[in-house]
């Protein structure tokens, strides 16, 4: 399955590239609209968008239905709001921002464009309220603008987004395995083997290409640029670039896991002791909502991934009532960063 969603996450990056280059050359939404309705039947666009609302009520309907089979309980359990860790966890939340924005930098660098790590904080953290809004296409407009006033192109930026997503999946999924399984209280029997092997051996490939191969990364994006009619693209990842923006996404990965820890033990009461469980829960169930192409900003698989493995910690009403919690959390962490975001020069 995480072998499929890095596929999923470099054609889906690759497909929105095809879409931004022949939009931001039109200018205008409407033309897009046009062409979109010529390369497919309106019944497909509201078959899809049909399945993205049952989609989204379904997991709503699944956390709402356990806040309200068990308020009475969510109502008696001893929430103790630690206001300082509270805050603690954001501060934390926006170090791991600010590390993600320096690997887009360095990604940047690949194309000879020397950004700061700030102007990157800015073109990630406003472009990303666009993850919001359905269809999962305008973040990628968010960063095309943004990066074009840094004298950005837009292939160059849309190779960016590409391969930042390529970077950061295999750290994410290798601090799954060690965190979650490995070194968690979660059995090792409750999860498939096989599906283990494919994570463990997703990494592995993906990071060798990187370090090894970065040639064959190039080849792959251009090979399926190809199969859309269009133009390659050029980038240079040196192999110490490579290794050093995979290492920096491991660290920033550990800073956001940090953060949904000091979160976790700030309004509830689950154990100290149980850093890497949470670590591990987070960037889980943070890779299943991103990979949901039909959910924008993952919502509702997030939270009902949470409520699964926070399973062994809380109760079903009250680990709904934590997942739901955790969004408005994330979502205030994110507005944050977007409100430094704007005052950067």
């Amino acid at each position: 399955m995480c072998g499929l969603g890095k596929c999923r996450f470099l054609i889906q990056s690759i497909w929105l590239y095809g879409i931004a280059e022949g939009e931001l050359d039109s200018g205008r939404l409407t033309r897009y609209n046009r062409r979109t309705l010529d390369a497919e039947s309106s019944k497909k666009k509201i078959a899809i968008r049909i399945a993205q609302i049952l989609l989204i009520a379904a997991l709503l309907f699944f956390i709402g239905d356990r806040i309200a089979g068990n308020w009475n309980e969510i109502k008696t359990y001893d929430w103790h709001v630690n206001y300082p860790l509270l805050a603690l966890s954001l501060v934390v939340m926006l170090m791991a921002l600010f590390v993600m924005s320096v690997v887009l930098a360095t990604i940047f660098g690949t194309f000879s464009k020397s950004i700061s790590s700030a102007k990157a904080f800015k073109i990630a953290y406003l472009s990303q309220l666009g993850r919001y809004i359905p269809g999962k296409i305008w973040q990628v407009f968010g960063m095309v603008y943004l990066a074009g006033k840094e004298g950005i192109s837009k292939t160059e930026a849309i190779t960016s987004f590409t391969l930042a997503q390529v970077f950061a999946t295999p750290p994410a999924i290798l601090i799954v395995c060690l965190y979650l399984i490995f070194a968690g209280n979660l059995s090792i029997e409750a999860f498939d083997i096989t599906v283990i092997g494919f994570a463990l051996g997703a990494v592995v490939l993906i990071s060798t290409i990187v370090l090894l191969k970065p040639s064959w990364l190039r080849g792959l994006i251009n090979y399926v640029l190809a199969k859309f009619g269009k133009d390659t693209i050029s980038f240079q990842i040196r192999k110490k670039s490579g290794g050093k923006i995979l290492f920096t996404y491991f660290i920033g990965w550990n800073f956001y896991g940090l953060a949904f820890y000091l979160f976790l033990i700030s309004v509830s009461d689950f154990p100290a002791g149980h850093y890497f469980q949470a670590v591990g829960i987070f960037c889980t169930a943070y890779l299943v909502g991103y990979w949901s192409i039909l959910t924008p900003g993952g919502i509702g698989v997030r939270e009902a991934v949470l409520v699964l493995l926070l399973a062994p910690y809380f109760s079903p009403g009250v680990a709904a009532a934590v997942a739901a919690f955790a969004r408005l959390w994330s979502i205030v962490g994110e507005l944050i960063a977007s409100g430094i975001a704007l005052r950067v020069k």
